[in-house]
């Protein structure tokens, strides 16, 4: 009797257990991000004037392959972007 009671309600658990692993996940919002002026690397190096800070008012993007290096331990510090006209070296410091 005691081993059919044992039997039975471990039955019952795992149709239980089986039954409500159903699991809806939440959609995630779709953030839309503004593409503003697409500019290439080469066009970003001629608004360099030596001696002088550059500020960027307006949006921009700028569209190439990014290369970081987990080496030396600046991951989130520092990387590269090139695209077939050239290529910059990226410090971020904020």
């Amino acid at each position: 009797m005691k081993n059919t009671f044992k039997y039975i309600s471990f039955l019952m658990l795992g149709s239980v257990l089986f039954t409500s692993c159903k699991k809806e996940f939440d959609d995630p919002t779709i953030k839309e991000i503004s593409t503003g002026t697409i500019m290439t690397i080469a066009d970003v190096r001629a608004m360099n004037v030596p001696g002088q800070t550059v500020y960027i008012n307006s949006d921009i993007s700028v569209y190439g392959v990014v290369t970081m290096d987990e080496t030396t331990g600046n991951l989130y510090k520092e990387s590269y972007i090139s695209d077939e006209t050239g290529s910059l070296y990226l410090r971020f410091i904020s």
